[in-house]
């Protein structure tokens, strides 16, 4: 049943948000997105993590690129170990040489142990 009350009603860009979206959020587009809902509890690292987390479940058109983004380029260590279990999850050629670039570069010893897992090594 839908609300008449207008702060309950859902706002725009926040119903059914594409993961690969999520995963790409950084701090700024976060709070733009979802200021002032209960989303922010989680912050982004939390909301970046269960994006790859689901991601890696899902698979999906985009999801290799997105994963791979964030193993590379997202500045918490939390959210890149998602992402590789991400992309061992999805497998795949594309998949698993981005795992393999990134282990050569990353220098967090969790984020190489989950790279190492998903790679089966």
């Amino acid at each position: 049943m839908e609300t008449r009350e207008a702060d309950f009603r859902p706002r725009p860009g926040t119903v059914a948000p594409l993961l690969k979206e999520l995963v790409g959020l950084d701090t700024d587009g976060f709070y733009a997105r979802f200021e002032g809902t209960p989303v922010t509890r989680a912050k982004r690292e939390g909301l970046a993590r269960n994006a790859c987390v689901a991601l890696g479940n899902r698979g999906g058109p985009g999801a290799v690129e997105a994963l791979t983004k964030a193993l590379h380029e997202d500045p918490s260590p939390l959210v890149r170990e998602h992402a590789a279990w991400g992309l061992g999850r999805l497998g795949g050629e594309e998949a698993f040489e981005a795992l393999r670039r990134a282990h050569h570069e990353e220098a967090e010893p969790g984020v190489r142990a989950s790279i190492l897992d998903a790679l089966g090594l």
